[in-house]
């Protein structure tokens, strides 16, 4: 309580507040992490909304912890105490950022860098959540290259099914860098081969967005909806062809990022291909409708004449027949109408394939 006074005697206070968290930090050493770190994340935990300036003081009073904290997290010793040390930072990241200044990103180094070797699924997601932290706190002191190689070499593969907890904290590290630092992807001066590397991660982490739609996971559909909703609304990533400007050799030339032609219609076919699927998916219907809605509108005339008809004719199921009936898809471009008709075509969709699936039977009857 004495972190949150004021004046003269607050002062005092503060000064011994921030001796008595040293010293319980000065534990690590003798005690070892998994002894002396779960009361200063509890302390992290309880202070996570005070003040700015017992925020300074503690932030000041546990410094040397978590320096000490950081060496053993990369220290096979203590690799059985990832769990608390982990746990440690993921509370001092969330309550102190702002406050732990350039130690922040020499932690957000260390973090990477662990994170690389592996170990326990719990410790990589808080490691990755910290991550997030730093990315969302702005400044220059991030690795955006850094953080990408990790999600799309040693973190995406293991977010899998059997690892919701993990694929989510990474899909929500992903979003991060795409809507915090959407300018690293095209930056105003660098040779044509960094231009080109940029674009490539660009498309790497649009494709890993796609892929995350696919996962029977309602939390993480929905964030990734939000995702590209978020991208759409501060860079209209729907609508427009994404330029990327670059220096070579003194003369400005351009590169070009489409993702309307290299991912618009792959979208759209995934979550279209999930209305007609149904079952758990039908609790996002809102969501991934609102995203159809958005992506069908950027050229509605070719939604309805090419896409529709080419997506129609990629279904097993359907008859030629069939296919032509559905294709004439009413022109109603408000939200509302459109999320009717979009139910009605995909009852449709279903009811003729089931339609055809029991046809040759009964004909044969």
């Amino acid at each position: 309580l004495s972190l949150r006074g004021g004046g003269a005697a607050g002062g005092v206070a503060g000064g011994a507040a921030r001796a008595l968290i040293g010293a319980w930090g000065a534990a690590l050493t003798t005690q070892g992490p998994a002894q002396a770190l779960p009361p200063l994340t509890a302390l992290l935990h309880a202070f996570s909304d005070a003040p700015t300036q017992a925020k300074k003081m503690i932030a000041e009073g546990i410094q040397s912890s978590a320096e000490t904290a950081l060496r053993m997290l990369c220290e096979p010793t203590f690799a059985a105490a990832e769990a608390e040390i982990t746990d440690f930072f993921l509370a001092l990241f969330t309550a102190l950022l702002p406050q732990l200044g350039n130690f922040a990103y020499t932690a957000i180094d260390v973090f990477l860098e662990v994170a690389q070797r592996g170990g326990g699924e719990s410790g990589l997601e808080r490691l990755v959540e910290c991550v997030r932290l730093g990315i969302e706190a702005g400044g220059g002191g991030m690795l955006v290259r850094s953080v990408l190689t990790l999600l799309q070499r040693h973190v995406l593969p293991r977010a899998t099914v059997d690892s919701p907890d993990l694929a989510r904290a990474a899909y929500r590290l992903l979003a991060s860098v795409l809507i915090h630092r959407w300018r690293y992807f095209f930056p105003a001066k660098c040779t044509e081969a960094e231009s080109a590397a940029r674009t490539d991660e660009l498309r790497a982490a649009l494709a890993a967005l796609g892929r995350a739609l696919l996962q029977p996971d309602i939390e993480l559909l929905k964030l990734n909806i939000d995702t590209l909703d978020a991208l759409n609304s501060k860079c209209k990533l729907y609508h427009k062809v994404l330029l990327t400007t670059h220096y070579f050799r003194e003369k400005c030339t351009l590169r070009h990022v489409m993702f309307r032609t290299e991912f618009l219609g792959e979208f759209l076919s995934v979550l279209l291909l999930g209305l007609a699927e149904g079952g758990w998916r039908a609790l996002a219907r809102d969501e991934v409708t609102a995203a159809l809605h958005s992506m069908a509108l950027v050229d509605f005339p070719a939604f309805r004449a090419a896409f529709l008809p080419h997506f129609l004719a990629s279904l097993p199921g359907l008859a030629p027949d069939h296919q032509r009936h559905l294709a004439h898809f009413p022109p109603d471009t408000d939200l509302p109408t459109f999320t009717q008709n979009i139910q009605r075509l995909m009852n449709d969709v279903n009811c003729y394939r089931a339609y055809s699936s029991l046809a040759p039977t009964s004909m044969s009857s």
